[in-house]
């Protein structure tokens, strides 16, 4: 069956039209990336994206560990993790000693300090400087908090 091209309305001002809208998305593209490289914190957040990334692999399986109700699958799954873990483990041990100068970039560390007490807050019981700390991490790593 042949199309019918007349159907299919194709104009110089529709092409053109969706040229311009592709080079605007090429361009705002490009600012995007080039606002990234420029964030005083791009490098930590990039981090952060790869911690994030890690850790959502590495959650699964230690949720399933605990699961399993086969002791010789919760040992496969359990040694998994641990695999896992080794990967999120060197992505935070990169994101520490960096500086934040952002709100943003706080963040990243207090995700990546959450990832110590396996992303729960309630692990922060005792002292009072471990809960003032856990305070700092909810505060920070709440959408109540400004973004400025």
């Amino acid at each position: 069956m042949a199309t019918n091209l007349n159907s299919m309305n194709l104009s110089r001002r529709t092409a053109l039209a969706g040229g311009l809208t592709g080079a605007a998305g090429l361009i705002a593209g490009g600012a995007g990336a080039a606002f990234a490289a420029s964030h005083q914190d791009a490098e930590l957040l990039d981090l952060g994206r790869q911690f994030e990334a890690a850790w959502a692999q590495e959650r699964p399986l230690w949720d399933a560990s605990q699961a399993a109700s086969d002791d010789d699958d919760a040992k496969t799954l359990y040694l998994r993790a641990q695999e896992f873990s080794k990967r999120t483990a060197e992505i935070v041990h990169q994101i520490e000693p960096q500086n934040a100068t952002t709100l943003e970039g706080l963040r990243v560390k207090a995700r990546a300090a959450l990832w110590y007490f396996c992303g729960d807050l309630a692990e922060f019981d005792d002292p009072t400087n471990v809960r003032l700390i856990a305070s700092i991490l909810r505060d920070l790593l709440s959408e109540a908090v400004s973004h400025g």
